[in-house]
């Protein structure tokens, strides 16, 4: 079984990845996934740190949030860590996402929920490592190979249930 967190990529969160894989506090069946927030060499030590202690480490390519959105000039580039194997690009396929901007042959995508068409055009053309889906019965469908389900982390089921009206 994998294990697969997710982090925003904030400074401290960085640190304490930092921190635990050269502490080998991090076993081989977890692999942490960083979108990164902000433009800071917080992340290039992270990801130079993982690859010295050759552990995986998944990284968003195009991140949705914060100061490194698509189209938002970077100061500090880490595609450059992609070369590792031990440095997996992740590309959330969402409307914004190009055929033409995936690079390399090892990477992994991420869906949250499903994109008319865009899964489809995808998969046409290219073969993730693994597809990281949330458990619905749409993704699931369209995405039959090498899929990892994404389960309710504590803080989406808290805001799930003052959606729902349960909390």
């Amino acid at each position: 079984m994998m294990y697969i967190p997710y982090f925003r990529g904030k400074q401290f969160d960085l640190i304490g990845l930092r921190e635990s894989v050269s502490k080998d506090l991090i076993g081989k069946s977890t692999i942490p996934l960083v979108e990164p927030v902000r433009d800071s060499k917080q992340l290039i030590k992270t990801l130079e740190e993982f690859i010295k202690y050759q552990q995986k480490i998944l990284v968003v390519a195009n991140p949705g949030v914060g100061q490194v959105q698509k189209g938002v000039p970077r100061l500090h580039d880490w595609a450059e860590c992609y070369d590792s194997p031990y440095v997996i690009p992740v590309y959330i396929t969402d409307n914004f996402l190009k055929v033409e901007e995936i690079q390399g042959d090892d990477y992994a995508f991420l869906s949250t929920n499903y994109v008319s068409g865009k899964l489809e055009e995808l998969l046409e053309t290219h073969t993730p490592k693994f597809y990281l889906i949330s458990d619905s019965a749409r993704l699931r469908k369209v995405v039959k190979d090498n899929r990892i389900t994404l389960f309710l982390t504590v803080l989406d089921l808290e805001r799930w249930l003052k959606i729902t009206g349960f909390c």
